[in-house]
């Protein structure tokens, strides 16, 4: 498990590739919601490339927020659950593309990271207006709401698929967290009241 950890953003990078590739053979018999996923993973890749291969990379943002000391933690260990996240949210919505709510999960998932990379700015108090991961970040955001519009104003998906798609992206999110925090040793319990401490207590 130590191996895989330690080369699972190559194996999602892979992953990526070949759907690239399938997409461009392939890309005149799918359906628009399986092309507009295979480009959400692309873009999720190349975010977890800035994110994790820079110094200062979000996990460090967080620790510094949390007041949580990673320093005996091997990040690969802590890196190698959003890549399996995204692997799984992703291989689901493409393998399952009338089941929509799976598919607008991808999209929120892109809207919440361009948002919580300008809110950890914020909590961190960092001197300039800059994380390891950011920029890319943001550009899933900004493609994510422009499909999140496109998808609705043509009808594709209804109020109730977008509703299924918060739910399964806030249970599996919370999944996905939970052993991340649980690699660097703290419990759940633990997180929480370390998180309620930030958002009420930060100056």
């Amino acid at each position: 498990m130590k191996n895989f950890n330690k080369y699972s953003l190559y194996c999602l990078t892979a992953y990526a590739l070949a759907l690239l590739v399938i997409g461009m053979v392939m890309w005149n018999s799918l359906l628009i919601i399986q092309k507009i996923i295979i480009m959400a993973t692309c873009i999720v890749t190349l975010h977890e490339w800035e994110e994790q291969r820079f110094p200062g990379g979000f996990f460090e943002v967080m620790a510094k927020i949390w007041q949580l000391d990673l320093s005996n933690i091997d990040l690969h260990d802590m890196y190698a659950k959003p890549d399996i996240y995204i692997f799984a949210i992703t291989c689901l919505a493409l393998i399952f593309p009338n089941a929509l709510f799976l598919s607008c999960a991808v999209l929120l998932l892109g809207v919440f990271e361009g948002f919580i990379h300008i809110t950890g700015i914020k909590l961190a108090k960092l001197e300039r207006p800059y994380t390891p991961g950011m920029i890319t970040g943001e550009f899933y955001a900004l493609f994510s709401i422009s499909c999140i519009i496109f998808l609705i104003e043509s009808g594709i998906t209804v109020l109730m698929d977008w509703i299924f798609g918060f739910i399964w992206l806030f249970a599996t999110f919370l999944i996905m967290e939970f052993f991340i925090w649980r690699t660097a040793g703290i419990s759940p319990k633990e997180f929480s009241s370390k998180a309620r401490y930030v958002i009420f207590n930060k100056d």
